[in-house]
């Protein structure tokens, strides 16, 4: 058994000052010579639609919901009297009668 110390400079990146700069530029070589797959077009049309998407998508999310809601409240039976005679618990004969009537 040996009681010197394994030397491991070899492997250590920061040694060469110029190791990173060349990693670097082997990597951006590499991207930059490989063809972009999805090529952004850049023209008027392109940037209207964009926007409109997510602007329709919310408009769309809008009317549903304002559907559901207007849907709910037209099925819906009324839960309290309408009007102040039917809370007091004026017999409905009374209630039908005109302004200027009388009862006999």
């Amino acid at each position: 058994m040996q009681d010197d110390p394994i030397d491991l400079t070899a492997l250590d990146p920061d040694a060469d000052p110029s190791a990173e700069d060349r990693f670097v530029g082997a990597v951006m070589a590499r991207v930059a010579a490989k063809p972009n797959p999805y090529p952004m077009s850049a023209d008027v049309l392109w940037g209207a639609w964009s926007v409109a998407r997510p602007v329709l998508l919310a408009a769309s999310i809008v009317i549903v919901i304002a559907g559901v809601v207007l849907t709910r409240e037209s099925s819906a039976e009324p839960r309290g009297p309408l009007t102040v005679a039917e809370s007091l618990g004026v017999p409905m004969e009374f209630r039908t009668l005109g302004a200027g009537e009388r009862v006999r």
